[in-house]
């Protein structure tokens, strides 16, 4: 009997677990504010972070803290500032999507004919 409400429990807190990734996952496909959350979490050192942050992009703490705990909204400084370190993540930052091709500047003369070859070798997402 006990181990049975045991197992029952266990299960009751796998799926809850589960929900709230899905919750959270939710949440990641649709705001970007979540998506700074996420990599300022993966990608950032715990302790000091929101004076790192304050030290390496000239934005406050306090910005950076409020963002983190869901008081503001990010500012255009602070994703141009996380991006210009990580800019493979510039897409799914902003859309919460991802592609596999290549990404070009189209200040740079010749884009297109690059951008073109380079689409004919690398698969997309959707491949």
């Amino acid at each position: 009997m006990a181990e049975s409400k045991i197992a029952a429990e266990r299960i009751e807190r796998r799926r809850k677990l589960l929900e709230l990734r899905a919750e959270k996952v939710a949440k990641l496909n649709t705001d970007v504010r979540e998506r700074l959350i996420h990599l300022i979490d993966t990608q950032m050192i715990s302790t000091g972070r929101y004076e790192y942050l304050e030290q390496r992009y000239g934005i406050s703490a306090r910005k950076w803290k409020n963002t983190c705990n869901r008081v503001q909204l990010p500012g255009i400084d602070m994703l141009s500032s996380i991006l210009k370190d990580h800019p493979y993540f510039a897409l799914w930052l902003m859309t919460g999507k991802r592609d596999n091709r290549l990404q070009v500047d189209p200040t740079e003369e010749g884009w297109e004919v690059k951008y073109e070859s380079e689409l004919l070798k690398v698969p997309t997402s959707d491949d």
